[in-house]
């Protein structure tokens, strides 16, 4: 019923917490199964290769693939996967209960819905809460303000081809992006969801030290979905047209398309 999918890369002990952190939440998946899958994205470390070798050893599925990205390993652990509901989870942080007590839940009883995102947990370096909120789409447009860590219909996944592979960031946002120009609805499940591991060198922290490749990944993007990213307000253009849900998205205050509410591992 629900496939947890763990792109990694010469990981070290942290993914140990991050598959002790989803068995803990196992028993609140009272409609379905759940399973792991890890992709290991073409791992060098000798230390690493061990610790997924004693990892399969327990019976979690291991994917060993070239070294081809963090869209790349996510895309050859669904397609593995055997369940309709997606959940990726980065193996540095800490999966919650709600997205498996309430979230699953949701999606069963609602098919119109594409996916479920919430909350989520900072700690490290620096620690906090993190209230997304249900977003406006000016505001998803300013910046990628929902996770990767999300749960996700395995249908909407294929309906936006997967994951883009010739992107080396930002893959997330334009999955969500994909979805919603498909006419997907993403709710907003007002809980914490997951711990996000705060850390100097992370893959966020690097994109957002390099101005100019964020500048082209913004200019990628927009020309993809035929949209302006990272300013304050944006209209789609005309070809697109936004879906009546104002019930999950809380909508308010449309504008010409629709202003209302809308609803990462490293790079290697």
């Amino acid at each position: 019923m629900l496939s947890v999918i763990i792109a990694t890369f010469n990981p070290s002990e942290l993914i140990l917490e991050a598959l002790a952190s989803v068995r803990d939440q196992q028993h609140l998946l009272s409609c379905g199964s759940l399973e792991i899958v890890v992709v290991d994205d073409g791992s060098t470390d000798p230390a690493s290769l061990a610790l997924l070798d004693g990892i399969a050893a327990e019976g979690i599925a291991v994917l060993h693939q070239p070294n081809r990205g963090l869209s790349s390993a996510r895309n050859a652990g669904i397609r593995a996967a055997r369940a309709p509901i997606l959940l990726p989870l980065d193996d540095d942080n800490r999966l919650l209960a709600p997205y498996l007590r309430s979230g699953v839940p949701l999606l069963l009883e609602h098919p119109e819905l594409a996916g479920v995102y919430g909350d989520r947990q900072d700690f490290g370096i620096d620690n906090g809460v993190r209230r997304i909120g249900a977003l406006t789409l000016p505001e998803l447009c300013s910046m990628n303000r929902i996770d990767a860590c999300a749960l996700i219909r395995r249908e909407w996944w294929e309906r936006c081809g997967g994951y883009d592979e010739s992107l080396t960031a930002l893959e997330d946002w334009d999955l969500w992006l994909g979805i919603l120009r498909r006419g997907g609805v993403l709710h907003h499940l007002p809980e914490l969801c997951f711990a996000y591991r705060t850390r100097p060198g992370s893959m966020v922290r690097r994109l957002y030290d390099q101005p100019a490749r964020l500048a082209e990944l913004h200019r990628v993007l927009s020309a993809k979905h035929g949209l302006q990213l990272g300013v304050a307000r944006q209209e789609f253009s005309a070809s697109i047209t936004l879906p009546d849900c104002r019930t999950w998205l809380d909508l308010s205050a449309y504008g010409r398309y629709g202003d209302g509410a809308m609803a990462q591992g490293p790079t290697r």
